[in-house]
């Protein structure tokens, strides 16, 4: 059986402290590379090829910039790849698959958004600091394992998941770099801490489940780190961090899978006081089985206007009665105590579209996103394995609308691109819903944004992503937009896997 980790792209639900030093005088937007007020769309293509010295899988990051008309393409639009000029020399000019996962920070405290993104095979990590014009590789930085431990082993897939969060109530966000290869792919994650001149690695952490404080203990094939989501879920002005461990084995259940949910201090991220969650805790539905691969997905964000995050956790290969691998999320509500355990949904259920089928893989990816204008982020949920009658995995969306008391299977709509307003057509293993994102004032308000890797444009999987604006309730919704890689400088590209990450 094919197994794949997904990863949470969607930027968290941060408190920043008004009276930090760190706090610039400007609104900060997820994803603002040039401070204009308008959110911008970052695109991975990691498998996107280098002709210089025929370096395959080398990666590339596209930008397109939005506006109060939303994302334009072309028009200002940039790519880059390890062999841009400004680029730390040297760390991306191999086969680095630039971009399987971006996360959006205010990393070193101005008004413009910054972006890390990870370089996993080569365990690396790449960031990318905003101006004026946008990103820019001028003064990027580069961070690997021997940045944070100089003895540190490789490879240790260094930045496959990525989060960006305030751990420590700075004003200045941080970003957490999960690394499950580490150790027998036993896994384990740094942190990397913000400040005027951006990220540093001075104050760095490296943390495993053998750490002081951390429950449980690292055991080879835990996969700790596979996916990291950073959100203030107790509402005191710093970010948590929460940290699966999909491939973790509970009472002989292989790959049963959980997760570690670390608390931010004054001090930053702190083992004591970290907790362990699965699906055999108190008040967590269902029950922990082998292969639920629980914790293989996380995203954080405010659902319910509380001004806490909640956290939603996915468990792509759940079994669903006897249908398995069928898919499962799992809500964890935000509270001033730190997280409660809430209700689960999957494809069964009588509100949600569709069923529960083998190969669905409901809840590979998560987004949380304000699609009806509410003020209330909605999920997002990708099922990037779902067939469309004899079209098989060509993939598909639920979005969970959000009430007072956070997502709900009421109303829930499915999207796919045989829906109304959503360009193309269902195709064979298109995978549409491989990455989510969102982006803040496009469009007059959120837009949603779906990676279809290995769609086919013009050449085989070269991959696209759609952008759909969002709509008021009982509005017409506006047609969806279409891009690839035709739409920015590099070009489409065969096997690029243009949008496996988006932020």
């Amino acid at each position: 059986m094919r197994r794949f980790f997904a990863v949470a792209l969607v930027a968290p639900f941060l408190v920043l402290p008004v009276s930090s030093a760190a706090s610039a005088a400007c609104a900060r937007v997820h994803s603002d590379f040039n401070g204009d007020g308008y959110g911008d769309l970052a695109v991975g293509a990691p498998r996107t090829y280098e002709p210089v010295d025929d370096v395959l899988n080398q990666g590339a990051v596209h930008v397109a910039y939005g506006s109060a008309a939303g994302v334009a393409k072309g028009s200002g639009s940039v790519s880059f790849n390890g062999r841009s000029p400004g680029m730390p020399d040297g760390h991306f000019r191999g086969s680095s698959r630039l971009d399987e996962s971006l996360a959006s920070g205010y990393f070193n405290g101005d008004c413009f958004a910054d972006l890390a993104v990870s370089a996993a095979s080569t365990s690396n990590m790449l960031v990318l600091y905003g101006s004026a014009s946008g990103l820019t590789p001028s003064n990027s930085a580069a961070f690997d394992r021997t940045s944070i431990q100089p003895d540190g082993e490789y490879p240790s897939a260094l930045s496959f998941s990525l989060a960006a969060g305030d751990f420590d109530g700075d004003g200045f966000d941080d970003i957490a770099a999960g690394a499950p290869d580490t150790d027998g792919n036993s896994g384990a994650f740094a942190v990397l801490y913000g400040a005027t001149g951006g990220i540093t690695a001075t104050g760095a952490q490296w943390i495993d489940q053998d750490s002081p404080g951390v429950p449980g203990g690292a055991e080879k094939n835990d996969l700790f780190g596979a996916a990291v989501a950073a959100g203030d879920f107790n509402g005191d002005g710093r970010s948590e961090l929460a940290v699966g461990a999909p491939g973790e084995t509970i009472g002989g259940r292989a790959d049963a899978g959980g997760m570690v949910v670390f608390p931010g201090t004054a001090e930053g991220l702190a083992t004591a006081g970290s907790t362990w969650w699965d699906q055999d805790s108190p008040e967590v539905p269902g029950g922990v089985e082998a292969s639920d691969w629980f914790g293989d997905e996380l995203v954080a964000g405010d659902t319910n206007g509380d001004g806490r995050a909640e956290l939603v956790v996915g468990s792509p290969q759940e079994a669903v009665g006897s249908t398995s691998p069928a898919g499962m999320v799992h809500v964890f509500r935000g509270a001033a105590s730190g997280l409660v355990a809430g209700p689960a949904f999957d494809q069964n259920h009588a509100q949600i579209p569709g069923d529960a089928e083998s190969g669905d893989y409901f809840g590979s990816t998560l987004a949380l996103v304000d699609v009806n204008r509410d003020g209330k982020r909605d999920l997002i949920v990708g099922v990037r394995g779902e067939s469309a009658g004899s079209i098989q995995s060509s993939g598909a969306v639920n979005v969970l609308y959000s009430t007072a008391t956070g997502p709900s299977a009421t109303g829930a709509l499915y999207l796919d691109q045989n829906s109304a307003s959503v360009p193309g057509a269902n195709e064979d293993n298109d995978a549409f819903g491989g990455s989510l994102g969102r982006i803040v004032n496009a469009y007059g308000g959120e837009a949603l944004v779906v990676g279809a890797p290995d769609e086919k444009v013009t050449h085989a999987n070269e991959g696209a992503v759609t952008v759909l604006p969002s709509a008021a309730t009982g509005a017409t919704r506006p047609e969806g937009l279409f891009f690839s890689g035709a739409n920015f400088p590099r070009g489409a590209v065969a096997d690029s896997n243009f949008g496996a990450g988006v932020s």
